[in-house]
């Protein structure tokens, strides 16, 4: 397997720099092939138009260096069938005629750039060269807006969609709490957990959709990356196919703080690793390797900014399977695209949105018959604070012991404010489980009118973010204003869109939809972080 050092980024969905060379003279075709292959480039050659195009299919090159004469036909005539079949392709004829007029004709015809014979291997090199950072950087803006349509399409849904979960959750919980221990209640609770896990799962999809478009927010720096590949490579080891073998070299020693969370570096080396074994056949053979790395020289956001090439880690997760073809390359990170039989098609997209999220990069490179090589390099931390604020992890674990997890003194009262009439009919009822007095309200006047009949007995005020076209952190403002020392709870479907720079953020506690019963009575009893 070549070397990613002449490999670009994954944001640009490369492996290699693909060159197709189109003369009908061969000896120089093959002759300019050896330059090209010689300078980290991968070149084939054809003679005709026929031939160009089968290797378009076969090859999927990047950019194409076409004769303006083949023969008795015309590279012009080419371009038009070859954008047909690859609209991002650059194609750049090269001419014998030294004339200006030929030059015009031939960006007239839909040429990117013109090459005179004698070529210069030089300015061959350089112009090559400007035509894949083009490619890259045209595939770097179509990734980006796909993704940023599916944000857009997350984040509307985002907010629906979590307060059903929350519904099913809640009413889960509060079903199961009142089950006997024995008998059948246990057959019922076992349904009820499936539930619960089924609607978890639903939650992380959904959870996933926005990781793909904006990237997750993460809590702390991961400090210690070396230990999160170790895990991984104990929990890869023991899920191998027979005779699979585990190759595991890492070189990074000591506390290395990482601009990405733990738990985020976990999803995405394990999403690769579990790829990688999927491929292997048996006897079959996956590599993990670290190690402290400056940002490659190839990437694009180096090439573009020019930043002092600062330390981070790379990762590389190989497997000597059948490899990708250039077809499913093409679509590798596209949301929902799979090949395999069960699969959501969201685990690559979700660790290219992971990794671009914390100014990482990600690369790939992939030979059919020979293997693929998976690499990901992230930043150093800044600094070991928090790096954005994080929603409450759920667990599939219902919160069992009723009799600990309400109010331990009086009855508290609370004030309940969301837009959604079955929200507050499930989290009402589950407040009332846990031993809370409950007053609803459907908006933002709503709540500040029962706030000010009833400021000194409520204790305690839960609202979601979203009510209608009011802001739940106005209601908290008006509230802490008026009594700074009241606990505030806001709800959100989508934690990412909150403006994190309103002061109010720093003075409530966070908790993210979908949430069970655990994650609620944590928020009451003030054990969810504020950042």
């Amino acid at each position: 397997m070549t070397s990613l050092t002449a490999t670009p980024s994954m944001t640009d969905g490369l492996s290699e720099n693909r060159v197709l060379i189109v003369d009908d003279d061969g000896d120089f075709a093959e002759s300019l092939a050896d330059v090209l292959d010689s300078h980290g480039y991968r070149a084939v050659t054809a003679w005709n138009s026929h031939s160009a195009l089968e290797q378009i299919d076969v090859f999927d090159p990047h950019v194409a260096l076409i004769d303006l004469k083949l023969g008795m036909e015309n590279g012009t005539d080419l371009i038009e069938r070859m954008r047909a079949q690859r609209p991002s392709i650059v194609c750049i004829l090269m001419t014998a005629y030294a004339a200006l007029d030929s030059a015009v004709q031939a960006l007239r015809n839909r040429a990117d750039d013109y090459l005179l014979k004698p070529l210069d291997p030089q300015g061959v090199l350089s112009v090559i060269h400007d035509a894949v950072c083009r490619v890259r950087e045209v595939s770097v803006a179509e990734r980006r807006e796909r993704l940023a349509s599916v944000g857009s399409l997350a984040a509307g849904v985002a907010h629906d969609l979590n307060n059903v979960l929350t519904i099913v959750l809640n009413e889960t919980e509060l079903i199961e709490h009142q089950l006997p221990d024995q008998g059948q209640g246990e057959e019922i609770r076992a349904g009820l957990h499936s539930i619960r896990a089924s609607t978890l799962r639903a939650a992380q999809i959904t959870r996933n959709l926005l990781l793909i478009a904006r990237g997750e927010p993460t809590s702390t720096p991961c400090k210690n990356p070396r230990e999160v590949l170790e895990e991984l490579a104990a929990t890869l080891d023991r899920s191998l196919p027979p005779g699979g073998r585990l190759v595991c070299e890492l070189q990074i020693d000591g506390d290395m703080p990482l601009a990405i969370g733990a738990s985020q570096l976990y999803q995405v080396v394990l999403n690769l690793l579990v790829n990688a074994r999927d491929a292997i056949r048996d006897n079959g053979t996956v590599v993990l390797r670290g190690q402290i790395a400056p940002m490659p020289t190839t990437s694009v956001k180096r090439r573009a900014s020019s930043p002092p090439a600062s330390d981070g880690v790379l990762i590389k997760v190989a497997d000597n399977g059948m490899g990708i073809d250039p077809a499913t390359m093409q679509r590798l990170f596209e949301p929902f695209f799979t090949t395999k039989a069960k699969g959501s098609g969201l685990g690559l997209a979700t660790a290219y949105g992971l990794v671009s999220a914390c100014g990482g990069e990600m690369f790939v490179e992939s030979k059919l018959g020979a293997g693929t090589e998976f690499a990901v390099w992230i930043p150093c931390a800044t600094s070991a604070e928090p790096l954005r604020p994080s929603g409450f992890v759920l667990s599939d674990k219902p919160e069992r012991r009723r009799e600990s997890s309400g109010p331990q003194k009086r009855s508290q009262a609370v004030l309940l404010c969301d837009d959604d009439a079955m929200i507050l009919h499930a989290l009402s009822r589950m407040l009332r489980d846990l031993g809370y007095d409950v007053t609803q309200a459907r908006s933002l006047n709503e709540a500040w009118e029962s706030w000010q009949s009833d400021s000194q007995s409520l204790d305690l005020v839960i609202t979601d973010v979203r009510l209608g076209k009011e802001r739940g952190t106005e209601l908290a403002r008006r509230v802490l204003g008026l009594r700074p020392d009241t606990r505030v709870v806001l709800m959100s479907g989508d934690l990412q869109s909150v403006d994190t720079r309103d002061p109010v953020w720093s003075k409530v506690t966070h908790l993210q939809k979908p949430f069970n019963r655990a994650a609620l009575v944590a928020a009451l009893n003030g054990k969810v972080k504020k950042e």
